[in-house]
């Protein structure tokens, strides 16, 4: 389904008699201006100009300049001669573009604050004028603005947009989520002065609009090399291994440590999900001992170490080559020395280590992406992704990559702060954090509506999750965590 949208200022002037566009005259498009002849090709009357309320129905079909005190039923005047009723006068028209610039626009003096604060994108343009609108209120060149929530004399004109469905992705698309083609606006890198440091929209700014297959695969390709590049740094790095591995008391402090309830729980997320992931899986039947594990997102492996414990085949996957390098030199040596962030400049030198009863013979880790993953990774009891729903381009293929590679009856434990950013997922693929209808849709619910086809859910909760910046700065989430069974 395509979603219906308003007029744009230039379908508007489209609709519009020959007479009544606001760029003139066209060549083979010349006709007299209500009722009188224009004095040459090159003249570009106005009806507001030319005609009273006492007069302009009778010469030019129009309810403005007071021709009624109210407004006509919509098809009582003449239409356009593309056959439209209400182009001019009668109501305003809601339009879809901004209010914005021209080129050559100079603020005059006599009223400076009438226009340029509005050009911040939060004002859009209504048209044509109404019932009650004399003088340059009628005019043809006439631009008005307001914010959406004026409804006084005004209307709106839907729009049917045309569309080669080919090129999308029609089966993504419904009523509840319909498709949102691109359509180009008068706002749109618009000429100066602006509100802020730009136009207000771009033809290369399209977060609000669906993208098509191949743009699709772009922006996601771009938005993951992205995230990848922000996991590569030393800071990333030595964030996740304290995070994984500690030494909590240097990391947390004797402070925090000392504490209970939520933070004392926020310490260890990564290993308390693997243990819960492994009491749902022994909980549905799987055959722990000889079962297969995944851990999608795995960063430094400290989860994927904690699911070898329970699981003979544990594989660990995560896009930064990184967090692979160390987790698998984890694997081999068993400890690691990383450089943990003090203050500013200031770093102390800490051991990152296995526990003892970790079997790292039944762990692998892979560099990949954990939402195409390679064909030969196979099939598996239990799939782990915690923190990973929002830093993926589309969290919906995720959600059926884990639904492919998870065997009838295994079980996956997913956790998310839902935490959604269109420089690491595109608008259009949030799973909730949007508005539907003018309705808030919430995480959890949108995922419930995501995973509903193939799963059945467990277990919904929430944990904690505590990640440091340095000595005294901490960041805490709380993560919304779902257990599924594959049906």
């Amino acid at each position: 389904m395509v979603a219906y949208r308003l007029i744009t200022e230039g379908e508007h002037q489209l609709l519009r008699s020959a007479r009544d566009r606001s760029d003139g005259p066209h060549p083979g498009e010349h006709h007299d201006t209500c009722g009188k002849a224009a004095s040459s090709l090159c003249a570009n009357p106005d009806a507001v100009m030319l005609c009273g309320g006492a007069d302009i129905e009778a010469r030019c079909g129009f309810n403005l300049q007071l021709a009624h005190s109210s407004q006509n039923p919509v098809t009582e005047l003449p239409a356009s001669d593309k056959g439209f009723h209400d182009v001019m006068g009668n109501a305003w028209e809601w339009a879809e573009d901004h209010y914005s610039a021209f080129p050559g626009f100079k603020v005059h003096h006599f009223y400076e604050d009438f226009s340029s604060p509005c050009f911040a994108g939060k004002h859009q343009l209504i048209l044509g004028g109404s019932f009650i609108s004399t003088g340059q209120l009628g005019s043809k060149f006439a631009r008005y603005q307001f914010r959406p929530h004026f409804f006084q004399h005004a209307s709106f004109r839907i729009v049917a947009q045309s569309v080669d469905r080919s090129i999308y992705d029609m089966a993504r698309y419904g009523r509840d989520n319909p498709l949102q083609p691109f359509y180009k606006t008068s706002c749109m890198d618009c000429a100066p002065p602006y509100v802020g440091d730009g136009p207000c929209c771009s033809v290369h700014r399209r977060a609000v609009f669906t993208p098509t297959v191949v743009e699709g695969r772009e922006q996601g390709q771009a938005k993951q090399d992205a995230t990848q590049l922000a996991f590569e740094t030393d800071d990333a790095l030595s964030q996740y291994l304290a995070m994984h591995y500690g030494p909590a008391e240097r990391v947390y402090g004797r402070e925090l440590l000392a504490e209970s309830g939520l933070l004392q729980a926020s310490l260890d997320l990564p290993r308390t999900a693997a243990e819960q992931l492994c009491t749902w899986a022994a909980r549905a039947g799987v055959t722990v001992p000889s079962a297969r594990a995944l851990d999608l997102g795995c960063a430094v492996g400290r989860s994927t170490f904690a699911l070898a414990r329970e699981f003979g085949e544990v594989i660990g996957i995560d896009i930064s080559a990184r967090f692979i390098e160390v987790a698998t030199k984890l694997r081999e040596h068993r400890a690691l020395a990383y450089d943990l962030r003090v203050e500013g400049e200031i770093t102390e030198r800490v051991m990152a280590t296995l526990d003892d009863d970790v079997d790292t013979a039944r762990v692998r880790f892979v560099q990949g992406d954990a939402c195409h993953l390679p064909h030969h990774a196979g099939a598996f009891d239990a799939v782990l992704a915690a923190g990973l729903l929002d830093c993926v381009p589309d969290p919906g293929v995720l959600l059926k990559t884990i639904a492919s590679v998870l065997r009838p009856g295994g079980v996956a434990l997913l956790s998310t702060s839902f935490s959604w950013d269109d420089a690491r997922t595109p608008r259009a693929n949030w799973l909730g954090g949007t508005l539907r209808d003018g309705e808030p849709v919430r995480g959890p619910d949108a995922l419930a509506e995501a995973v509903a086809p193939d799963f059945t859910v467990l277990s919904e909760g929430s944990a904690p999750l505590l990640l440091a910046s340095h000595a005294r700065a901490f960041s805490l989430s709380l993560m919304h965590t779902v257990v599924l069974q594959r049906r």
